[in-house]
This record gives structure tokens, C-alpha cells and sequence, in this order.
């Protein structure tokens, strides 16, 4: 039995965008292809097949499709052919990642050989045999590319030197720099493709009835054949080519008038499932959407005059790049594939993401917060009566208070001692210093008492004491409602640095998400997502969506790390108001819609958001979805409308003290009775004798009196 194989077989087509849609070249070719092979017993794998697509247009045309052995053909953004990367914006940016890898990893070899003591000159024929073709592999294809590609390849041979060189402690042969070497093969593959017989002859432009003609400050250079104008006019060409397209021009006519694009369409969407932005219910009508983008593109499809047809995501992400780092999840990569035309769903617009689709403009801003379940209340002191005051301030009132009291006592001795006014009056010899500072205590506290101030002097100072009195237990009052109503929550995370630097609490982020992104990319950076991110690599606790992460939250002490409009939602509508935010927000973006990359509908779909904003439509909907009452976001009081009663623990310090002035009152009365009835005998026996004369002395009265009135 003879066994064919067959591989790196390429179909290529290349048309105008206008005719995209009514050519059928590509699957005419396909459908003989497979005829071939079935002639020839052979099978075609259609799932190892890839379909790219290559276009600059705005209106970008949908994918044709393509099957291959009974299987369908996939449509990607980047494909390799014959070792090379090529994406469908020939930016190269997968290759030149892809190189700058491949070649870090070889940089092991030469590090291994330097600790071994391996020559200069061997460490750089290692170089050049082992790394350098790693970097120049297909590098004619890179004499365009950006700045940042240049300088992030001409890194990886800094770093060679480095390691040669010892960190510089010895010298090191200077090597011509890749872009020159670049710039160089170009030019010798130009005047190559200069003549007829050479494969890429037909790529070269027109030849000019004139000399080309490069003017710059310095000089006027004339040439037809020069290495630097035939560079110049290759760099012209690449630039040209991948800002236009191969061999597609970028022709007004081909371009959509924009006004009516949308209009009349059917746009597929593809959206997440997740409160409040987009939910699904099924009735006996069918299913029906709600939530807050929903509500956005219904507004879009009314002012727009589009259809669209809307269905869930497959795999309920939002989108991450795979492991090639080609494809991607969620509905980024259900645009992507061309099986959705625009992601109606709260996608956060990152740089990475502007790589591979494109977005509208933000239809809501957004930051980075964090969730966690409310701790338990700070417990209320058994002296919170207290509490109003400082310590200070307390030992200030009762300096104020003896104070006044001694003043009170001294004024009145003088003024009895000097016999001031009529002593029957004003009553001086009553202010002693039990009853002075007897007058002071019940004046604080509100209740009247005797002796009362009567004398100029002693009215003065208390009325300035009453006067003192009024005002602190005014304030006094006013506090301790707060102090005794009022329970604080005590977190130990505040920011997102406190919550780095602990590791009592586990903390992260959903799978797939941009935040889940953003924190894997911030390796080697020395910031501090950088040890977030370590941290929550050794716990490895992410949730698969955003509210299995609200599970573990009220499940376990868990902090969750989402974007702030979701979380927002989340605690306000939480039904026992035990979840808060800690922290302010950080990491700000916006959420936009996604489409293709080209496509023309995401400036119609920006126009129609600006109008919506501008309207205040926008911010009506979001209100609508976002309620303003609630639970409160930062878990620290809880609803105006509800009273709740106090309990025993708010008043356990007032009992106390109550009880320890009535033992102590049941003390003295005791040790008052003792002494007077046991210890003091001798004043017991003058007193009891005193009593008898007095006795005796009435008895003798009335007895007279008695005696008299016989007569």
C-alpha cells in the first residue's frame, strides 16, 4: 500500500475589498483541493488547517468559510508559514516575541560557559552559531518594524556582550548592530530581486524615466541604483505595504460613506452573563436579556437603525490569551474568530487587548477594588460614658471642679472671718469645703443641692461654674449618643499595600479577566502587583467567575480583587449587608465595546455612545441598574431608616459605677457605725452625759413650770 503525505501547503488569494464578498476563489480552490486529495487517497486535516485574513479596510469582510477533510478550517489572527509568525496586521509583533524568547532561553548556554572560563573568542563563535540566527531568522521582513521591536531585539545581543564580557571586566569584540545587518540583507535581496529571473521581480515598482531624487539638509543625492536609495525605497515599500495591506489598496472608493453602515445590518453579539450588565431569562416567548449594556445597545440599535442577534459567550470569560498567545478565550476571541461582530459585554480596554481588537469608546470608567466580608464590630468599652472626652480633657473638668471648689471655700472663710455683711444672710460659715465642693459636683451634674451662694462673691463664681457646667455637658451629651450608638469596624487591610504585605488573608482575582492579565504581566516589574501576584500564586485561589469569588467571600476570610462598578453593585445589594470595599480604587480604566480590528461599525457605535453620555441617557441607565440606597459600601453604618436598640453592653460601665458608689456607701455607713458604736467610748460617754444634764434640766424646767401653774 503506498502512503502519501504532504505538508506546508498554502491557498492564497488576493482581491480588493469591494469584491470580498461575491468572490468565491478561496472555496472554489478548497473544494478542489479536497477532490485531489480523495483522487489521490489522501486525507486533508482540516482542524491543523488555519484560515488568516489580511485586511486594512475599515469594512472589514467576513471570513469565508472553509472545509477541509470534512473538517472546518479556523480562522486566526496569526498563523506560522515555513518557521515565521505572520499576524493579520503584519506588525510582527507574535514573531518578534517569539524570537526574543527563543533567543533569552540559548543566552543559558553562554552564561553555563563563562562560569567554566570559556574564551572570549569561543563564547563569541557560540554566539554567533547559536543565538545571533535565532534573531535574523526571516529579519528581512523586519526593516519596518516599530521602535520598540528594534530596540527590544537589540537588547537580547546587549545582554550576550554583557555575559561575555563579565558584566564589562574584559573587553569583548565589537559586533555590527542586527538593525545594520538587517538594513544590509534587505539591500542585497533588493538588487537581487532587480533582476527579471528572480522570483520577487514582480514586486519591485515601476522603473522611473527619471533618477530618484533624496533631498535632505545636507546634500541632494541623484541615483537609480544606489544601496541607500534602493534601502529607502524597500523601507518605503514595507511601510507602505503594512500600512495598506499586501497587495489590497486602501481606495476611498472601497470605503463604506459611515452614515449608513449600520444601518439596516444585523450585527451578531456575543456577551457574559453577569448581574447587573447582562442576565437571561427564558419564557415561553423565547429568551429575553436584561441589564445595563443590554439597555445600552437597545438604545445603539433605536438611534443607529442596526438589528442584532445576541448570545452568550461559550465559555463565560471575557477573554485571555491562550498559551500561544495566538488565540484567545472569552468573547475577545469570539471576535477574533469572526463569530461575533461586536462584544456587548463590560470589556475593560487594556493595551493588550488594543493589540488584537479593536474598541469603542468608554461607555462606563472604572477602577480596581477590593472585597472582603465586614469583621466584627469593634466591642463597645464598659466605659464608653467616657469616651466623649479625652483623658485630658476628664482630668481638666475635675481640676476645673476642685478648683472652683476651693475658691469657693476660701472667699467665704475670709468673708466670715472679717465678718462681712449680716451673717444671718448671707451664709459664709456653711461653705465649708465638704459643701463648697458638695456645690460643684451637683452643679455638673444637674440637680440642685444646699447651701446655695448668696454673697457676691460666691454668686460669681457660680455662676461662671453653671455657666462652664451648661457647655461641656452640652457637648458631652451630644458625643456620647454617637460614641454609645455607633460600633466600628475594624479592618486590617486598608490598601492594597497592606493587603500585599500580609499573609493571613488569601486574596485574587478571576480567571481569564483583565485584572487576571494585568497582574500575571507585572513579573520582574519590583512594583507592588508584583508581589500581589506572588502571593496569590501560592495560594491559588481564583475564583472561575466573579461571583464564585462573592462565594468565598462570604464563605471564608477571602479578599476579592474586582473592578469597582461590579463591586459596587454587589455590596449595595447584598441582602445582609455583610460584605464591604476596603481602600480606595486603583488601576483606572473604562469598559468599551469590542470589535474586529478594522472594523468601521466601532465608530458608529462610539458616536452613538458619545450621544448617549451627552444626553445624559447614560448616566440615566446606570442609575437605573446602580441603586443608591443600600448597604453602605464601606460597611461602617448601616440604614438611616432602621433604628436598632441599644443593649446591656452600652451601659454595663454606668451599673458599675452605680454599684461601686452603693458598696461604697454601704462601707462607710458600716465603718461610721462601728466607730461610733465600738471605737469611740470616751466621746460615746461625754455625749451620753451631756444628754442626762440636758435631761435633767428640762425635767427640772417643767417641773417648775408645773409648779408654778399649782399655785
Amino acid at each position: 500500500m503506498n502512503v502519501g503525505y504532504a505538508d506546508d501547503v498554502t491557498l492564497s488569494r488576493t482581491l480588493s475589498v469591494a469584491l470580498a464578498d461575491q468572490d468565491k476563489t478561496v472555496e472554489d480552490e478548497s473544494s478542489h483541493l479536497n477532490s485531489w486529495a480523495e483522487d489521490n487517497k489522501m486525507t486533508l486535516n482540516g482542524g491543523k488547517s488555519l484560515l488568516l485574513q489580511i485586511c486594512f479596510s475599515r469594512s472589514v469582510p467576513i471570513p469565508p468559510t472553509i472545509t477541509l477533510g470534512g473538517q472546518p478550517v479556523p480562522s486566526v489572527d496569526c498563523a506560522k508559514g515555513l518557521g515565521f509568525l505572520i499576524d493579520k496586521d503584519l506588525t510582527f509583533n507574535e514573531q518578534v516575541n517569539s524570537m526574543i524568547s527563543n533567543a533569552s532561553r540559548r543566552l543559558h548556554y553562554l552564561r553555563l560557559l563563562t562560569k567554566q572560563g570559556t574564551s572570549v573568542t569561543d563564547l563569541i563563535q557560540i554566539y554567533l552559531a547559536l543565538v545571533r540566527p535565532v534573531l535574523e531568522y526571516g529579519h528581512v521582513l523586519l526593516v519596518g518594524c516599530s521602535k520598540e521591536q528594534e530596540l527590544a531585539i537589540e537588547r537580547v545581543q546587549r545582554r550576550a556582550l554583557r555575559i561575555i564580557s563579565l558584566g564589562g571586566r574584559r573587553s569583548v569584540p565589537d559586533l555590527p548592530t542586527l538593525k545594520s545587518r538587517r538594513e544590509d540583507a534587505a539591500v542585497h535581496l533588493f538588487q537581487r530581486m532587480l533582476q527579471e529571473d528572480h522570483p520577487l521581480h514582480d514586486l519591485v515598482p515601476p522603473s522611473r524615466s527619471a533618477p530618484l531624487m533624496i533631498s535632505s539638509a545636507a546634500s541632494v543625492v541623484a541615483s537609480t541604483k544606489s544601496p541607500s536609495v534602493l534601502l529607502t525605497k524597500l523601507q518605503l515599500e514595507v511601510n507602505s505595504r503594512r500600512q495598506n495591506g499586501l497587495e489590497i489598496t486602501r481606495r476611498q472608493q472601497y470605503i463604506d460613506s459611515g452614515d449608513y453602515l449600520l444601518k439596516g445590518k444585523t450585527l451578531k453579539a456575543v456577551t457574559v452573563l453577569e448581574e447587573p450588565y447582562a442576565t437571561k431569562k427564558i419564557t415561553d416567548e423565547g429568551t429575553d436579556f436584561h441589564g445595563f449594556v443590554i439597555d445600552i445597545v437597545k438604545e445603539l440599535s433605536s438611534s443607529l437603525g442596526f438589528s442584532y442577534e445576541l448570545y452568550v459567550s461559550p465559555d463565560g470569560k471575557y477573554g485571555a490569551p491562550k498559551e500561544n498567545n495566538t488565540q484567545w478565550s472569552g468573547v475577545i476571541g469570539e471576535i477574533m474568530s469572526g463569530r461575533a461582530d461586536v462584544a456587548v459585554a463590560p470589556v475593560t480596554i487594556s493595551s493588550e487587548r488594543e493589540q488584537v481588537v479593536d474598541f469603542t469608546n468608554p461607555f462606563m470608567d472604572l477602577g480596581a477594588g477590593l472585597l472582603m466580608k465586614k469583621p466584627e464590630p469593634e466591642g463597645t468599652s464598659i466605659f464608653a460614658f467616657l469616651q466623649p472626652f479625652k483623658g485630658t480633657v476628664w482630668f481638666s473638668i475635675l481640676g476645673a471642679l476642685l478648683g472652683t471648689a476651693i475658691l469657693l471655700y476660701v472667699t467665704s472663710r475670709l468673708r466670715f472671718k472679717c465678718d462681712i455683711g449680716d451673717q444671718n444672710y448671707y451664709n459664709d460659715r456653711k461653705f465649708n469645703f465638704k459643701n463648697s465642693l458638695w456645690l460643684t459636683y451637683w452643679s455638673i451634674v444637674r440637680k440642685g443641692g444646699e447651701p446655695a451662694p448668696r454673697s457676691l462673691p460666691s454668686r460669681i463664681l457660680a455662676g461662671a461654674w453653671w455657666f462652664f457646667t451648661l457647655i461641656v455637658i452640652s457637648t458631652y451629651t451630644a458625643n456620647l449618643t454617637a460614641f454609645l450608638t455607633v460600633k466600628r469596624l475594624v479592618s486590617p487591610i486598608k490598601s492594597i499595600d497592606d493587603l500585599a504585605s500580609q499573609n493571613s488573608i488569601p486574596f485574587g482575582v478571576t480567571q481569564e479577566t483583565f485584572l487576571y492579565s494585568f497582574f500575571k504581566g507585572q513579573v520582574d516589574t519590583g512594583s507592588v502587583y508584583e508581589r500581589m501576584w506572588d502571593s496569590m500564586q501560592t495560594t491559588e485561589m481564583f475564583p472561575p467567575s466573579s461571583m464564585k469569588g462573592v462565594e468565598w467571600v462570604r464563605e471564608e476570610r477571602y479578599v476579592l480583587i474586582e473592578e469597582t462598578p461590579f463591586l459596587e453593585y454587589t455590596v449595595r445589594t447584598d441582602q445582609n449587608c455583610e460584605l464591604m470595599l476596603l481602600g480606595k480604587p486603583f488601576l483606572f480604566k473604562g469598559y468599551g465595546f469590542a470589535t474586529r480590528r478594522g472594523s468601521a461599525i466601532k465608530k458608529e457605535l462610539s458616536v452613538g455612545i458619545l450621544k448617549l453620555q451627552e444626553s445624559g441617557k447614560m448616566s440615566e441607565l446606570r442609575d437605573k441598574w446602580w441603586p443608591k440606597d443600600g448597604c453602605p459600601l464601606d460597611g461602617q453604618s448601616s440604614n438611616v431608616n432602621e433604628a436598632s436598640a441599644l443593649g446591656l453592653d452600652i451601659f454595663l460601665g454606668v451599673f458599675y459605677v452605680l454599684g461601686a458608689a452603693a458598696i461604697l456607701a454601704v462601707i462607710v455607713t458600716a465603718v461610721q457605725v462601728i466607730y461610733y458604736r465600738f471605737c469611740n467610748f470616751g466621746e460615746k460617754l461625754k455625749k451620753m452625759n451631756s444628754n442626762r444634764r440636758t435631761s435633767l434640766k428640762n425635767h427640772v424646767l417643767r417641773r417648775q413650770s408645773t409648779d408654778v401653774n399649782l399655785h
